[in-house]
């Protein structure tokens, strides 16, 4: 096969540096765009209490004023909540993605690579969980959290990440089977 005469003609080198310089301008502005919102919250943030935010049109720039003493008084005022929420927020993410981490994995990797009876149907069940909406479930679990004594503590939001989930074990199974086994 031959190629057609007019595929082996070369674009001029300046019309690619054309379409180049159209194609980053307009992923710039696109950039730009979806950072707006980024900007307008720091804009808001750098105003005193006395003055409005939502104003027409928007001031993006804060031209009279800087006004940093709201982080400072975000994190130091003891009325003030942020370190706390911070901090749970940081200690609830820690446990759930070890949690999940652990769990998954040890549970994938008979599933990839032991051989064992009923090793299909097991894996069958479990995807089959998959099928079950969440929302079917959030009664009984907060029966069940309710029960065990675990209402109003931590424990429904990080015991669960360590029973493993359907949809992270099917992934790390596929990604297991993947590696040769002379790995193992």
């Amino acid at each position: 096969f031959s190629t057609p005469a007019w595929a082996s003609r070369r674009w001029p080198k300046w019309r690619e540096a054309v379409r180049s310089l159209l194609l980053y301008g307009l992923l710039a502005f696109l950039t730009l765009f979806i950072l707006m919102p980024i900007g307008w919250m720091l804009t808001a943030a750098l105003k005193p209490a006395n003055v409005p935010i939502f104003t027409f049109p928007p001031e993006w720039y804060p031209t009279e004023y800087w006004h940093w003493q709201t982080f400072s008084d975000a994190l130091l005022n003891p009325l003030n909540p942020f370190v706390r929420y911070f901090g749970n927020s940081l200690l609830l993410v820690t446990l759930t993605v070890t949690g999940a981490v652990l769990s998954n994995s040890l549970i994938a990797f008979p599933f990839a690579r032991l051989r064992f009876r009923g090793k299909e149907l097991l894996f069958s069940i479990v995807i089959g969980t998959m099928l079950l909406p969440g929302a079917v479930l959030l009664i009984p679990q907060f029966l069940l959290f309710y029960r065990l004594g675990w209402y109003g503590t931590y424990l429904p939001l990080v015991v669960p990440s360590y029973t493993g989930a359907a949809f992270y074990i099917f992934l790390l199974r596929q990604y297991m089977r993947s590696i040769p086994r002379d790995l193992d």
